[in-house]
């Protein structure tokens, strides 16, 4: 749970760092049309934010990938176990004709 919320997190920073970069290299700038510096500085800001967000998501998908393989592998083990099991060898074949 804690790393699909910091991935969340991270994609609504990647996505605001992005409009914000936008609009810093855009030319809606009104009285400061003409300040070519402080556009620079802004839009320099907002590609830091938006590499530092964007790494931040690539850390929570990998640590999500590996919650996927996980309950894969435990998923896995539990369906050997009943096949294994007597009896249930006949439960398991009628699933994976239902394909629940």
């Amino acid at each position: 749970v804690v790393s699909s919320e910091l991935g969340k997190r991270a994609l609504t920073g990647c996505v605001n760092s992005a409009q914000k970069l936008n609009y810093a290299q855009g030319p809606d700038w009104g009285p400061f049309s003409s300040c070519r510096e402080l556009h620079h500085s802004v839009a320099l800001q907002c590609l830091q934010q938006l590499r530092t967000f964007e790494a931040e998501l690539r850390t929570a998908i990998g640590e999500l990938d590996l919650i996927v393989g996980n309950m894969r592998e435990a998923s896995g083990l539990v369906r050997e176990r009943l096949c294994s099991t007597p009896g249930t060898n006949l439960i398991m074949a009628a699933r994976d004709v239902v394909d629940v």
